[in-house]
């Protein structure tokens, strides 16, 4: 396959834009609280490295991917890609409905973002040195974003471990 950088930077902003929607709609399921308060803070960070990765896209056009890199490395780049479910149209109340409850949809996103940053590090190794900054900025708020969907989901757990105490006294 031939691989043309602004081709994987057109994928990385169908990521931010289907996570950006995913954790707005996943807000909303949420209801008032915590839980949307986190996840409307992460729908707006998706919508930065979105911006970002516009940006990058136009540089893109110019930029030469190092031969030192490699068919196989593209061609794995591609399949992660392939595999992060972001990186195709989705309908994301659909897959809120498909989850049924905050907590598996929380998963969910555990499992989106970990795919993504496994697509953002392939991608950082093969761009020039002077953008990878950036790129590590965004790789560090999707691991945050992993830790808040922990502690969410643990929280989650923690109350209803207190409100089955409470029915059982």
């Amino acid at each position: 396959m031939i691989f043309r950088p602004y081709e994987i930077a057109r994928t990385a902003m169908l990521i931010e834009n289907n996570s950006m929607m995913f954790y707005s709609a996943l807000a909303e399921m949420a209801g008032e609280g915590k839980a949307r308060d986190v996840l409307e803070t992460m729908s707006g960070q998706e919508k930065e490295h979105y911006q970002i990765m516009g940006q990058l896209h136009d540089k893109f056009y110019s930029w030469k991917i190092p031969e030192s890199c490699g068919e196989e490395y593209e061609e794995q780049l591609w399949l992660l890609a392939d595999v992060n479910v972001l990186a195709r149209n989705i309908d994301p109340d659909g897959l809120l409905k498909a989850a049924g409850t905050v907590a598996k949809a929380i998963d969910l996103a555990v499992s989106f973002e970990k795919d993504t940053v496994a697509f953002y590090l392939h991608l950082k190794a093969i761009m020039p040195p002077e953008e990878q900054a950036v790129v590590e900025r965004i790789i560090e708020e999707e691991k945050a974003h992993i830790d808040g969907l922990l502690a969410l989901r643990a929280g989650m757990a923690q109350g209803l471990e207190e409100k089955c105490a409470e029915r059982l006294n």
